[in-house]
């Protein structure tokens, strides 16, 4: 979908590892107009988050070094990756001199026991803000087919349009 828009192509990495299993470092690449810089990312800032999907659980060590020895060398002008919060550790292990490390908050809520568990470990004033939401009407679904894209996006679009208001930025400044 990313490089569909035009302006990203798939960068992606394949490895194989000693035991023969698969790792894939899903990654976009943009080709800037300065004299063919390119950077490449996974994911890109605002995107979430990537890292490397990896046959049998999660990335070791000696994996993320192996990936970081072949994105040294790759020529791109800035590389971005950044793992989901389970990988986000061996990643800072295995960082070499000269990668810069950029701060992430990762939000996470344990939904296994159902959203009343959850609630229940609120505090005071996030369960007040709850209560209104549902006063106001505020119904949260979740859409696994798609359809809920359109949605999504026009609800995204009034909140770019609100934030470039408050911050005095011009619309088309805030979009791009």
């Amino acid at each position: 979908a990313i490089c569909a828009l035009g302006a990203y192509d798939d960068a992606s990495r394949l490895y194989e590892r000693r035991d023969g299993s698969l790792m894939v470092l899903p990654m976009v690449g943009h080709r800037l107009s300065l004299h063919d810089a390119r950077t490449e990312h996974s994911m890109a800032p605002t995107w979430g988050t990537g890292g490397l999907l990896v046959e049998g659980g999660l990335p070791g060590v000696d994996d993320v070094r192996a990936v970081f020895a072949d994105l040294t060398g790759d020529g791109a002008l800035r590389t971005t990756i950044r793992p989901d919060f389970e990988q986000a550790p061996v990643w800072a292990a295995a960082r070499p001199v000269g990668a810069i490390p950029l701060p992430a908050v990762h939000h996470v809520l344990d939904l296994d026991d159902g959203f009343d568990a959850l609630h229940g470990r609120f505090n005071k004033m996030a369960r007040k803000a709850i209560r209104k939401a549902e006063r106001e009407g505020v119904v949260v679904d979740c859409d696994t087919t798609g359809a809920g894209v359109d949605t999504y996006y026009e609800l995204y679009e009034r909140w770019v349009a609100r934030r470039a208001r408050a911050r005095r930025i011009p619309l088309r400044a805030m979009r791009w």
